[in-house]
């Protein structure tokens, strides 16, 4: 091995790298369906603080629901709680009902047992009927505001006796405009709510001067606005839920509140899409309904007042009624969020876009991820109340990515979870020795459906046993020290659980319905002991890795490996390393740093000892290391870093011949990926192939950072089959409001374009491309401006066109398919693709098509014309280290050297 690899370092990197495909980021690129909204953020970003005051709810008088929420969520970050009062007796004569203290004090025993002390509170209306004594017609408005009011004072003042005394909202009437027997029309019930409220701030001798009083609490938020706006005189808090209703107002409503200097708030939140609507729009307090899980706590991390992460991203789809958003945590990790209308939300497909640097989706690699939400046709009819949230990892340690077969290792023993047998109902989980052949400790680690019901965070832990038995825990048991075992059960929340990275290829695993830990009953390290659930220690022993059946666990760190070198091209750096000595190596990760300290990931898939930085930035000049991995995800120490700078040099920077692959033949790397079938056709010449596109769903995406160039070339050979406008030959972008797109027919004939905000500058020609015939396409952008070739002939030039791919670096590079998500895909074949980082001659173009260079340039006689330092390049754009007889390029320009 070590003679082999020194032979390698003897020949220049480059030769050794041409016969062999390039491996480098593009190498594990994957097509990406279309989507209905992007998402784009920059991973560095500062971002923006967005503080929320958060809270869980007792209205609906549920311990269980509180005790989830604060085990998600945590005591610290549950500022208010929202509990209530209940006119559901009057108060006559001036005291409660013994029915009214019991619920008041089942509610203060739940805030006192799970609450941090100083929570704060508000109160609303909780009831199942209304006594008659609270509408008495004859008093009039003012009379039965007065009663409300009586009856929320008696409440609070329990309350306080018990010991609960921060209030600081009321809520007089809940959901107002749906009625609940609150009043007998909706005038009525204006006129009593705003009675209410005046007789809260002047009755009692100024005891609720401080406390805001709540409106209009309504239930559909596009009547929100208008009962706000008739109380707002008696208020100083607006407030709304969503279960019916327009996007337009929901988010127009907290704007509105904020305008005049009310506090906003939304009270009732059912998902976390209504959270991301509010927070972006000017919600200042949002309270759960029903409780809080994973999603819901990851964003209140984000956003909490007191200890702020930043928001990176948000989108919307206003007619979808759905939103997504990317926040860094206060810690430093970054995560994405989407969700959807409880009652209201269409299918929806968000993506996920880094523009600065690579990152991992729930260990996914790419600088996309595409997230849909689901939706249905109405209410509890295909809605299922989703919302998620992914993990966005750049750094020096990436999660693995969960989704397979697996034995589930503890950290702190190295035995396995598994069970003593296929069980008909229970069987508890204990430490087990390792097999590879015993089912009974290997897993099905599956994600669960977007349909499953709320959160789809979670995954399904099924044993291997051809049953459908899955991990559980006994009873549905809330409390640390609970029993987890197999159990053939219906997939509920007790059966599903989440997945924490704890680093070193390790997961702290939650349950949904308790989020509690897995872990070993004290830690022990002895097979048959028995795992359980717990409280967060983060001890080894609640950690755990997911291991390939086949394998033996083991925790022996890799041996470093050695020899890291660089050698760098134009628009890349490649690298060679000596493989680990290790026998269990299974892949190396590549770290990359522009400061010398800060290294991230960008690349953990390596197979062998050799990966070029296609995505280098030239004149950045960045460090790098390397380091191996075994099949148990032990890491080795990282090898001594190296540094080098792409050059920026005039290069080939792709060149796709489409003819058998989609492979880059330069030593950039820059392979294609297929997103529909891969189908080859007759070529432009006899005995040769092509890509064939078919038009429907069907396009090539291009690495991410092709064509971030000051100057390009872009051309190709292609056959059109014709069809509807707006198709794309090509079209790199990061959206809809930065591109540049060639399209064979638009409105009127073929046309270039380029936007980065503002208006598009174009090459407009009142002819369709040629359809049904072979013809070479090159678009070159330079100082001069925007020229169009057509079978090497100028077409079409503008010397106004002056932005430039650099000015927004695109991220989305396709051929055949559009930004535009409504434009159809490119219907005909597509071969020797090129994109160059520089503009070619008019010369040059004509002898790319002809296909004979030897005709762009009067050819010297001798090596004389090359100038000395400079560097040369043959014609498949590869740096020439020594001249040899041929052709051969150097500054763009075209030279011949004769043989010495």
């Amino acid at each position: 091995m070590k003679k082999t690899f020194l032979a390698l370092l003897l020949s220049p990197l480059g030769a050794t790298q041409m016969s062999a495909q390039v491996v480098s980021s593009a190498s594990f690129l994957t097509a990406q369906q279309k989507s209905d909204v992007v998402v784009p953020f920059r991973i560095q970003d500062e971002g923006m603080a967005t503080p929320i005051e958060w809270g869980l709810d007792l209205a609906w008088l549920s311990e269980e629901n509180v005790r989830r929420g604060v085990a998600y969520a945590g005591k610290d970050l549950i500022d208010i709680i929202r509990v209530s009062y209940r006119p559901t007796e009057s108060v006559e004569g001036g005291v409660l009902s013994n029915s009214q203290i019991t619920k008041i004090r089942q509610r203060a025993n739940i805030v006192k047992k799970y609450a941090k002390a100083d929570v704060s509170l508000n109160i609303n209306d909780d009831h199942e009927s209304v006594d008659a004594w609270y509408n008495e017609n004859s008093i009039g408005s003012s009379g039965r505001g007065k009663r409300w009011a009586q009856v929320i004072d008696l409440s609070i003042q329990k309350y306080k006796e018990l010991g609960l005394t921060n209030f600081v909202s009321i809520s007089p009437y809940n959901e107002p405009d749906y009625g609940w027997d609150q009043g007998y029309s909706n005038s009525t019930r204006k006129a009593d709510f705003l009675a209410t409220a005046k007789s809260l701030r002047e009755d009692f001798d100024g005891a609720y001067d401080g406390v805001r009083i709540c409106g209009g609490n309504t239930l559909n938020d596009d009547y929100a606005y208008e009962w706000w706006n008739y109380l707002k005189a008696q208020l100083n808090e607006g407030n709304t839920h969503q279960l019916a209703g327009s996007f337009d107002n929901y988010a127009s409503f907290f704007q509105r509140v904020r305008a005049y200097g009310h506090h906003a708030t939304a009270d009732e939140l059912h998902n976390t899409m209504e959270a991301m609507v509010g927070v972006e729009y000017g919600m200042q307090t949002g309270i759960w309904w029903g409780t809080c899980e994973h999603s819901r706590s990851q964003f209140m991390k984000a956003t909490y007042q007191a200890n702020l992460g930043q928001r990176l991203a948000y989108a919307e789809h206003r007619n979808n009624w759905t939103a997504a958003a990317v926040y860094r945590l206060p810690g430093g990790g970054v995560q994405a969020f989407g969700g959807t209308s409880e009652r209201q939300a269409v299918q929806t497909k968000y993506d996920f876009v880094s523009l600065d640097r690579p990152v991992w989706y729930n260990g996914l690699p790419g600088r996309e991820y595409v997230m849909t939400l689901p939706g249905g046709t109405g209410y509890q009819n295909g809605q299922s109340n989703a919302e998620t949230v992914v993990d966005v990892q750049s750094g020096t340690d990436i999660m693995p990515h969960i989704d397979g077969l697996y034995k589930v290792m503890n950290v702190n023993s190295g035995y396995l979870m598994g069970l003593s047998s296929t069980p008909g109902s229970w069987a508890s989980a204990t430490q087990r020795k390792n097999s590879n052949t015993s089912k009974l400790m290997q897993w099905n680690v599956n994600p669960v459906p977007s349909t499953v019901g709320g959160d789809f965070s979670y995954y399904f832990f099924t044993l291997n046993s051809g049953t459908d038995v899955q991990l559980d825990i006994l009873n549905w048991n809330l409390s640390a020290g609970a029993d987890v075992g197999g159990y053939p059960g219906g997939k509920g929340t007790n059966e599903q659980w989440f997945l924490e990275y704890a680093g070193n290829g390790a997961f702290y695993i939650r349950s949904r319905f308790s989020a509690k830990y897995l872990e070993v009953n004290g830690g022990s390290k002895s097979v048959s002991a028995n795992i359980q659930m717990g409280e967060f220690t983060g001890s080894d022993s609640q950690k755990w890795r997911f291991l390939p059946v086949d394998v033996t666990p083991e925790f022996e760190a890799p041996v470093t490996p050695a020899n890291l070198q660089a050698e760098v091209h134009a628009n890349s750096v490649a690298l060679v390393w000596e493989p680990s000595s290790s026998p269990d190596v299974e892949r190396y990760t590549v770290l990359r740093s522009e400061d010398g300290t800060d290294y991230y990931t960008i690349a953990n898939q390596v197979t062998g000892t050799a990966y070029t930085d296609n995505e280098a930035v030239p004149g950045i000049n960045y460090s790098y290391k390397v380091y191996a991995v075994d099949r148990c995800y032990n890491y080795s120490e990282p090898t001594s870093a190296v540094t080098a700078m792409a050059t920026g040099e005039r290069e080939r920077v792709v060149h796709l011949p489409l003819a058998t692959t989609l492979n880059d033949t330069t030593l950039n790397g820059n392979h294609a990926a297929i997103y529909g079938n891969l189908t080859w056709a007759d070529g432009r010449e006899e005995g040769t192939t092509a890509l064939s596109l078919s038009g429907t769903n069907n396009f090539v995406q291009l690495p991410y950072t092709v064509a971030g160039s000051d100057e390009i070339t872009i051309a190709c050979w292609v056959y059109w089959r014709g069809g509807n406008a707006w198709q794309r030959l090509w079209d790199f972008g990061t959206g809809t409001e930065q591109y540049m797109f060639f399209s064979p027919r638009t409105d009127l004939g073929m046309r270039f374009a380029i936007k980065n905000g503002g208006s598009e500058q174009q090459l407009r020609s009142s002819k369709n491309l040629t359809a049904n015939t072979w013809v070479h396409v090159t678009l070159t952008l330079s100082a001069e401006g925007a020229v169009l070739y057509i079978n090497g002939e100028r077409a079409v030039s503008n010397t106004k066109v002056t932005i430039r791919p650099s000015d927004f670096r695109p991220v989305f590079n396709y051929i055949g398919r559009s930004q535009f998500s409504a434009d159809p895909y490119f219907n005909g074949l597509v071969s020797d693709f090129r994109i160059y980082n520089y503009a070619l001659t008019a010369d040059e173009v004509m002898a790319l098509q002809s296909g004979d260079p030897t005709n762009a340039v009067a050819p010297l006689s001798s090596e004389a014309g090359l100038e000395s330092g400079a560097p040369v390049y043959d014609l498949s754009g590869r740096r020439i280290q020594s001249h040899a007889r041929g052709l051969q390029v150097q500054k763009g320009r075209k030279r011949f050297v004769q043989a010495k």
